[in-house]
């Protein structure tokens, strides 16, 4: 009977060992495309107005002129990165570096697709001088592609002289 309890208790644990390991990496995840939005969302209210207003009216020719920072290295590294608007923009992102049992290194990098619209509020019934910036992304992750409602959205406004 003791081990019965016994036995019972251990399978509890190690399920809930298994679970928070999976709650921890959704986790990891979501804050990892979380964060790169509102990382262009931030880069895109110091964008110039003219800036904002051309890639409007040009989108396909006209991408948001943004950059990227990577240090996989070690070394901290710029780059070009550029949005294109009303389109899903794929980015692989890494999101965490784990030594394995055998010493080696291990990546785990979440593939963000970033769509950015802009809205110019002049033109609404409003006429509010801003920009409306907006970024809606989803995203995924090695054993996490069948988990639903893996998306967001960022929002701000720019205001406009």
């Amino acid at each position: 009977m003791a081990m019965g309890i016994f036995a019972l208790a251990a399978v509890g644990i190690t399920a809930t060992v298994v679970q928070t390991q999976k709650i921890s990496k959704i986790n990891l995840v979501r804050n990892t495309a979380y964060t790169v939005a509102e990382g262009y969302l931030e880069q895109m209210k110091n964008i110039t107005a003219e800036e904002l207003l051309a890639s409007l009216e040009d989108p396909e020719n006209t991408p948001l002129p943004l950059k990227s920072i990577t240090a996989i290295d070690g070394e901290k590294t710029e780059a070009d990165d550029p949005l294109y608007l009303e389109q899903k923009n794929k980015r692989q992102v890494l999101a965490d570096i784990v030594t394995n049992a055998k010493g080696g290194t291990q990546y785990m990098y979440v593939t963000v697709y970033v769509s950015p619209s802009l809205k110019d509020l002049r033109q609404e019934k409003i006429g509010l001088p801003a920009i409306e910036l907006q970024l809606d992304f989803t995203y995924s992750a090695p054993d996490l592609d069948n988990l639903p409602g893996l998306k967001g959205t960022v929002r701000t406004l720019k205001i406009i002289n």
